[in-house]
């Protein structure tokens, strides 16, 4: 007996037992279908840290889940919220699909940028809800997500309280080596580097696109302003990060 999948577009499949923990295409609509490995206590779509590979991997988790009441739901995020010890203000985000699926595949993004392992997407099977865990040396930052509607879903999140500290000092060292190295464009080689302030003692950083969806780091050279989208994997224009951080300039 093989796994039965449910794609997003509804077709029903069935892959072979060997194709745990793996992923193809849809006969139908031919989108990225994932085949669950099961364990004792887990459904596990996922696991790795391809980036474009997790968000298909998540809307498709999120697709199978079944509709809860938002009020129960609210209640488990209390639950989560004291077991983190986050502030009791902070309340999940409530929103459409694309838009749940695409604020949990930038977050982890942003986990990515202080170091991450890998990624492990799963269902508990005595949970009503999806896990989106970032495993980082042994550790996790977990994401929730609930449905609460036909098209309306809840997200929470646990960071480590560090995290932010981390992070910018990351992004500090990073915006450094490229003003003494120069960051290259993934697709043409040019060298961004960095420019002289006119009429001003300084330097500006490079400014360039990034890729969320196939991580590419992209000039302005080659491809103008990108008002298409990606070049690469052909993701849309909001897709794109702009890369420009700011640094203190000295009169």
């Amino acid at each position: 007996m093989g796994i039965i999948v449910t794609c997003c577009c509804g077709k029903i499949l069935e892959a072979p037992a060997e194709s745990a923990g793996r992923h193809g295409r849809c006969s139908e609509c031919r989108r990225l279908v994932f085949v669950p490995r099961e364990t004792e206590k887990a459904h596990v779509i996922y696991t790795g840290n391809n980036f474009q590979l997790i968000e298909a991997a998540i809307i498709q988790a999120l697709c199978q889940l079944e509709i809860q009441p938002r009020e129960a739901m609210m209640d488990e995020a209390d639950k989560w919220a004291k077991a983190w010890q986050l502030p009791s203000e902070r309340k999940p985000h409530s929103s459409g699909l694309e838009l749940i699926a695409g604020m949990v595949s930038s977050c982890i993004q942003r986990d990515a940028t202080v170091g991450m392992d890998r990624v492990s997407i799963h269902r508990m099977k005595a949970e009503p809800m999806l896990r989106v865990a970032v495993i980082r040396e042994n550790r996790q930052l977990l994401h929730i997500v609930a449905r609460i509607g036909e098209d309306q879903y809840l997200c929470w999140h646990h960071r480590d309280a560090e995290d932010e500290e981390v992070e910018n000092a990351k992004q500090r060292t990073a915006v450094l080596q490229s003003l003494s190295a120069g960051v290259h464009c993934d697709r043409c080689d040019y060298n961004m580097g960095f420019v002289r302030l006119v009429g001003r003692i300084g330097l500006a950083p490079i400014v360039g696109y990034r890729c969320t969806v196939c991580n590419k780091i992209l000039c302005t050279k080659c491809h103008g302003k990108f008002e298409k989208g990606c070049p690469e994997c052909r993701a849309s224009h909001n897709k794109l990060q702009v890369l420009a951080a700011k640094l203190p300039v000295k009169a």
